[in-house]
């Protein structure tokens, strides 16, 4: 029972504090070369030709793919696991494309240095498309043809506890509209994926820093039509993630070059592609209308959500659905309206993003909330504290206690440690002192939920074996 019961440390720290740690674009496999992209540089249309004679003519350059001699079948970015329902829009290298940075063909090349300057001779020829750079745009029709189902699609729209709640007499609404801009993950580490096939055991395998190992196995095995035993996925040290390594962009094109020439293929982005051609934040537009009685008790809220999904949906759909879910993880009140949708703009793609929208709820909700407030006469704190979430709360949207919940408490502490009404007092005094400064104080709570649940069910496995 030595290890039992006591926190170990990381294998790996001592290595990472050192700087002796490898990464997979430290990697240097026997016979390896290296990919470039050609990406897009328009936000809509279809490529009508890619001419790559003058970077085939180069010294050093192996192979140009196209997507005219390459897999067109589909796959998801997103796509976590082998059952995963999700849109499959994309392709390893597209003739529609949809974005600044969509992938449009690679130069493999003996060096990294050679790729890069070869793939700058690639020459495309595009037919130009209309196109929606916000979502506003987009519901107005101005991509319309981005797929055969439009560029709006319908995301989770669903409803909890009783609407007669919010059809009281003598209700206050508190109506608030809130925008939230793209963010990019940033991480130290840019993507990177590398990709070896043996013809020998037709073993294909991929080196990549990422959060699913065989949900890449799924989705590459899936794409080129391989069994999955045939297919392996190794996990390497992860140089920063916060949700941009759950989703496939460099594994597929490194799958795609290494089957194509049979050798060790990396495709490592710079710091340029890593903000254009992976996934960031989810911008989003809301509406929220909530309902309370004149003494600050909360009977309800109405909310409507439009987020911009970028160029392919991604996990937007599921991304929405799981805002849907987190409504009721602080307050308690009677009922909530919740409807959404996501559209397919011509810019980067949206995806997973640090707390898979309950920042994004929450930022958009307390804002709301603050402003009730306002409305209501009453102080931050305390029109919080007044709907907090007792213990024991039963989730309506979960249909789950939130058990041992100490939301009031926390509030409380909160107004202490932080001197909440001294500090109110002084922006009070300083602001009646001063006509171009001002002051405020102000606060926002949030709620989460356990791992992947609703989806999928916490679990844990530990297999023992003695020799």
């Amino acid at each position: 029972m030595k290890y039992v019961g006591n926190s170990r440390p990381l294998h790996d720290a001592k290595a990472k504090v050192m700087g002796t740690q490898l990464y997979a674009g430290d990697e240097h496999l026997t016979n390896m070369c290296y990919g470039a992209l050609v990406l897009s540089t328009i936000p809509h249309g279809y490529v009508k030709s890619v001419d790559a004679s003058e970077a085939l003519a180069m010294p050093g350059v192996i192979k140009v793919l196209t997507p005219f001699n390459t897999t067109q079948k589909h796959f998801s970015r997103y796509r976590f696991t082998a059952w995963l329902n999700c849109p499959e829009q994309e392709t390893v290298f597209t003739d529609h494309v949809r974005f600044v940075g969509d992938r449009v063909a690679l130069v493999i090349a003996e060096s990294e240095e050679i790729a890069r300057e070869a793939s700058m001779k690639v020459k495309v020829e595009y037919e130009a498309l209309p196109y929606a750079l916000t979502s506003q745009e987009c519901i107005e029709g101005k991509n319309k043809d981005m797929y055969p189902e439009g560029s709006v699609f319908s995301a989770a729209n669903v409803e909890y506890g009783d609407p007669k709640a919010i059809r009281q007499e003598g209700l206050i609404p508190v109506t608030t509209h809130f925008h939230l801009s793209r963010q990019a993950h940033a991480t130290m580490e840019t993507h990177c994926a590398i990709g070896t096939y043996d013809e020998g055991t037709d073993m294909l395998t991929i080196y990549s820093p990422n959060q699913s190992c065989f949900g890449i196995r799924s989705v590459i095995s899936d794409l080129f039509d391989r069994s999955y035993n045939k297919t392996r996925v190794v996990k390497t040290t992860m140089g920063g993630c916060f949700g941009s390594k759950q989703e496939w962009m460099t594994e597929p094109v490194a799958a795609a070059a290494a089957l194509a020439v049979k050798r060790p293929v990396m495709i490592r982005f710079n710091r340029s592609e890593e903000f254009t051609s992976t996934i960031s934040r989810s911008p989003m537009d809301s509406e929220i209308t909530s309902y309370w009685t004149k003494d600050g008790k909360l009977q309800g809220i109405v909310m409507d959500n439009t987020l911009d999904a970028g160029a392919y949906l991604g996990n937007s759909l599921d991304y929405c659905g799981a805002m849907s879910k987190k409504l009721f993880r602080v307050y308690k009140y009677p009922y909530a309206k919740y409807t959404s949708r996501a559209c397919t703009t011509n810019t980067p793609v949206s995806g997973a993003f640090r707390g898979w929208s309950c920042p994004e709820l929450y930022t958009m909700l307390e804002h709301n909330i603050n402003e009730a407030a306002h409305k209501l006469g009453m102080d931050e704190i305390d029109i919080r504290s007044l709907n907090a979430a007792p213990k024991d709360t039963i989730d309506l949207a979960l249909e789950s206690s939130l058990g041992n919940a100490h939301v009031t408490e926390e509030l409380a502490l909160g107004r202490e440690r932080f001197r909440w009404d001294e500090k109110k007092a002084e922006d009070k005094k300083f602001n009646a002192e001063n006509v171009r400064y001002k002051r405020g104080t102000s606060l926002a709570c949030g709620g989460h939920l356990s791992g992947y649940y609703p989806r999928i069910a916490d679990a844990g496995e530990c297999t023992m074996r003695l020799n």
